[in-house]
């Protein structure tokens, strides 16, 4: 399995010649990995910061108002950071997550959550008015389900919103930088620490593409699955408590950069 995940197989997201063999690795490593991690994964994380809830915030609230729904589903929930900040703007939010383990306890706090696989959601056609899904697609190793299921469970005039992954491009054209900023801010060696439970290949089979997503490529499985506009943009925030607050200092919340010149990528998919 090692020598698969070293080939370019992976990087070619956008297409249907999947690996069936990696595809449920790469499943099967998100759910052993948030299992064993679940009690701790916001603290080990460490990307939570007041500034990037304000941020997320006004993000989930722009959304709301221009899908003009009630209805919020949430992929890749995780410990509950997006069903947490959208209650003030949905009436029915519901979370989904591949780790059974880490919905404990959000059930435990009365949050509506399922125990899904993002390729094959269980429910009914145009269910949801809003798709949320937050610094989850890096995780995932295919994408043509994922937008095949958020075309058929939103409502007419719906929006798929995704935000907070690594675009490709970025990383490839700083991949100097990159390096040196994996060194110094060791994401694997982290979570190993923090739970000897975890392995470093289950680490890398969960962060599939921990070098970044093809993010253009993503948008036009959108466009090809039927979504009336897909919009992308890139910007700096939210990384880091100190580079987000530098971000709404110089005022660069609401900047959009052109791509290359931003690392995080969001899409917006309006049905």
């Amino acid at each position: 399995m090692k020598k698969d995940i070293d080939n370019n197989k992976i990087d070619a997201p956008e297409t249907f010649s999947i690996n069936p063999l990696i595809l449920h690795k790469v499943k099967k490593s998100n759910q052993q990995f948030y299992d064993i991690i679940s009690d701790s994964y916001e603290t080990v994380d460490g990307k939570r910061d007041k500034t990037t809830i304000q941020w997320i915030t006004k993000k989930l609230k722009h959304i709301q108002h221009a899908s003009q729904g009630e209805t919020l589903l949430d992929i890749g929930c995780g410990s509950g950071f997006i069903l947490r900040y959208a209650q003030p703007y949905y009436k029915t939010i519901v979370g989904v997550d591949i780790s059974f383990t880490i919905l404990k306890s959000l059930r435990q706090q009365g949050h509506l959550v399922v125990c899904a696989d993002s390729d094959y959601l269980p429910f009914k056609d145009g269910s949801f008015s809003t798709i949320s899904c937050f610094a989850v697609l890096h995780h995932l190793y295919a994408y043509h389900l994922l937008t095949q299921e958020a075309y058929r469970i939103l409502k007419k005039n719906g929006i798929f919103y995704s935000d907070h992954d690594l675009d490709k491009y970025f990383e490839k054209r700083f991949r100097v930088l990159m390096l040196l900023y994996r060194t110094l801010f060791n994401e694997e060696k982290k979570y190993l620490k923090a739970n000897t439970a975890l392995t470093s290949e289950l680490y890398h089979f969960t962060e599939i593409h921990h070098k970044g997503i093809k993010t253009e490529n993503i948008s036009n499985l959108f466009q090809r699955q039927g979504f009336r506009t897909v919009k992308v943009t890139y910007h700096w925030f939210g990384l880091f408590p100190i580079i987000t607050g530098l971000c709404f200092f110089l005022g660069m919340n609401s900047l959009r950069f052109r791509r290359g010149n931003a690392p995080l990528a969001s899409i917006v998919a309006t049905k």
